[in-house]
């Protein structure tokens, strides 16, 4: 009986367990915001209105997919590596929401107080933005275009019970990869 209980309990373990991990940084490169508001350059702008938002975000995002590992937020980029318990539908569902993400849809415009704006203006959420519209297309692309990679442990090998990461830690950091403050995204060619 004691036995049957213990295979049971591994079996759990194992279905339970995180055996795929995924890879990724992105760099967001902004061109101007004159220019179709590209996420990117509001996130440039307004970092200190978006960053936490961004942040409740990402974390609301891991704790419904019971993701766990580690990404560093900055307004010049993303790296993380996170890990789940299955490749397919819970990875899937991860990426296909970060790539469909938009910066005015799903954070919000900032505040007038926030935001510079002139008479004549569209009004958008909070703020007031010319022609720019809160479920527009031209909002979006902060997380497209990255190479997402992906690793699994085999079914097979289970005797593998360590997982790569305890928890999950979101944090934000002024550069993604240190290089001691020295070069900064926009001096970049």
């Amino acid at each position: 009986m004691k036995r049957s209980l213990e295979k049971a309990h591994a079996t759990q373990v194992s279905v339970d367990q995180h055996r795929c991990v995924v890879l990724f940084y992105k760099y967001f490169i902004p061109t101007s915001i004159e220019t179709n508001f590209p996420d990117a350059a509001l996130l440039q702008e307004y970092g200190s209105h978006y960053m936490p938002l961004l942040l409740e975000y990402m974390e609301r995002q891991c704790h419904e997919l019971g993701m766990k590992g580690r990404i560093l937020l900055a307004a010049e980029g993303i790296n993380g590596t996170l890990s789940c318990s299955s490749t397919d539908p819970i990875m899937k569902k991860f990426i296909d929401t970060l790539e469909n993400f938009n910066l005015v849809r799903d954070l919000g415009a900032p505040s007038p107080s926030v935001a510079p704006y002139s008479e004549g203006s569209e009004r958008i959420g909070d703020g007031k933005y010319p022609s720019v519209k809160a479920d527009s297309q031209d909002c979006s692309g902060l997380f497209t275009e990255i190479d997402w990679k992906l690793s699994t442990i085999d079914n097979d090998q289970t005797d593998i019970s360590i997982e790569p990461f305890p928890d999950l830690k979101i944090s934000i950091v002024s550069e993604i990869v240190s290089s001691g403050g020295r070069v900064r995204v926009s001096e970049i060619p």
